[in-house]
């Protein structure tokens, strides 16, 4: 009996050592975050089926845990994606606009993974991500940033999907397969300006228009075309993964009257392409209720059987659908936009950067129906999402006070919090003329 209960000890010391997410982590080994920089949702194919340019992309979701029904917090991409890595809202981590650091004393899933023996990877292309202004370098134990391709007239250098894909398989052909890995890799190409990119033989097919949106379209391909690249060779070199694919925000192209991301709630924005892919472990599914990027976390600590911890308040939707019956468990989810950077000023005109930023909060209910607030105007907009489409028409808050006040109260006082304990550093002239550039300073 003593003997058995001796084998029973080494067998729990050594699971808790080696697979410290219980039954799960057994299966899973690596996890990857696959994610694309201002992605409309209408651009991919599984989710319009006009658009035939997205193979991989749509190969990769449709065999996933798939969100048909996905936004983001807020359309800009620091925020965005603390939001992702922590489950919060940017209120609540404090990084509402690019330039603003994310704080290394913040919990975050690579933080989390780090711990239990994955090596954390970020493989990085956008220029407002960078570890200079942005903080994301300090959760992970690898921050690539093969910065070589200049997207702009203007001499800052950022990365092409060409250039992410091969650097990202170079790295992994470097490392131990039996070394379990935990990569974000973040494409940016349909990024603005809109360079064309149907020059690549494999899209000559699709004879893109020379205008912004079929500048746009090519190079969503493109993208498409480098991120199946790296899916073969995941497929072939690192099996028994999971593979999340998730976009920042999506772009507004014109519809109402607007060019671009961030400054407004409008769905154009706000609506990204998100899915979880662990075959063999997560059957595929559709999930149709409104689900936001900060679950993203939870889901992926519940596939992966860490039980107990949680990051956030995002929902766990492999719990959900596997336990749950698919019930949706959220009755509001919350949305807000903000200035795209912080002025390069005095440090006593920054002390206030996050409130002065503020620009949009919107509230979308179980449904349907959206109730965005102009900050500077004091109104609102209300649309039903189920029965018709958005207009710039703008009214007084009246009734919708109740509805809308207490958010705005929670997002004012967190702000403020946040502008007197870590006001944001002032940039430095290269940063901020960069941020220009890419349209993130008023």
């Amino acid at each position: 009996m003593k003997k058995i209960f001796f084998v029973f000890i080494i067998v729990v010391v050594f699971n808790s050592i080696f697979f410290p997410f219980s039954l799960w982590s057994r299966y899973v080994k690596d996890v990857f975050i696959i994610s694309v920089d201002t992605l409309r949702r209408d651009f991919v194919g599984i989710y319009n089926d006009k658009v035939v340019y997205t193979p991989n992309i749509d190969k990769l979701l449709r065999n996933s845990l798939f969100f048909s029904n996905a936004r983001t917090v807020e359309p800009l991409t620091a925020p965005s994606f603390a939001s992702l890595f922590t489950g919060v809202y940017p209120h609540e981590h404090g990084v509402t606009r690019n330039g603003i650091r994310f704080s290394e004393q913040i919990d975050s899933l690579p933080k989390v993974l780090s711990k239990v023996g994955y090596t954390t990877v970020a493989v990085i292309s956008n220029w407002v991500l960078n570890s200079r202004i942005s903080g994301f370098d300090k959760h992970f134990d690898f921050y690539l940033e093969p910065f070589s391709t200049n997207r702009w007239i203007v001499g800052f250098k950022e990365s092409s999907a060409e250039i992410i894909t091969n650097r990202s398989i170079q790295f992994l052909k470097n490392r131990q397969e039996l070394e379990p890995i935990f990569m974000w890799i973040h494409y940016s190409d349909p990024h603005a300006p809109y360079r064309y990119k149907g020059y690549l033989p494999a899209l000559k097919k699709f004879a893109f228009p020379r205008d912004a949106r079929g500048r746009y379209a090519s190079e969503v391909a493109f993208t498409d075309f480098y991120i199946g690249k790296l899916l073969e060779f995941l497929r072939n070199g690192r099996k028994n993964s999971c593979t999340v694919f998730v976009v920042d925000h999506g772009e507004n192209l014109g519809e109402h009257n607007y060019w671009g991301h961030g400054r407004h709630l409008w769905e154009e924005s706000l609506r990204i392409p998100m899915g979880i892919n662990c075959q063999g472990v997560v059957d595929s599914s559709v999930i149709d209720h409104f689900a936001l990027i900060l679950d993203i976390p939870n889901t992926l600590l519940g596939i992966l059987g860490a039980k107990g911890k949680v990051l956030g308040h995002g929902i766990n939707w492999w719990e959900v659908v596997s336990y749950k019956g698919g019930r949706n468990p959220r009755k509001v989810t919350l949305y807000q936009a903000h200035k795209g950077a912080v002025q390069r000023k005095s440090k006593s005109t920054i002390r206030r950067a996050r409130i002065k930023g503020l620009l949009e909060l919107g509230i979308i209910d179980s449904e349907g129906t959206k109730i965005v607030y102009r900050i500077k105007d004091k109104k609102i907009r209300v649309v039903n999402l189920n029965k018709e489409k958005e207009s710039n028409i703008y009214k007084r808050l009246d009734d919708m006070k109740d509805r809308i006040y207490p958010y705005l109260r929670e997002v004012i006082r967190d702000l403020a919090a946040f502008d007197e304990s870590s006001p944001p550093p002032l940039l430095d002239e290269e940063n901020y003329r960069v941020l220009e550039t890419l349209g993130y300073v008023d």
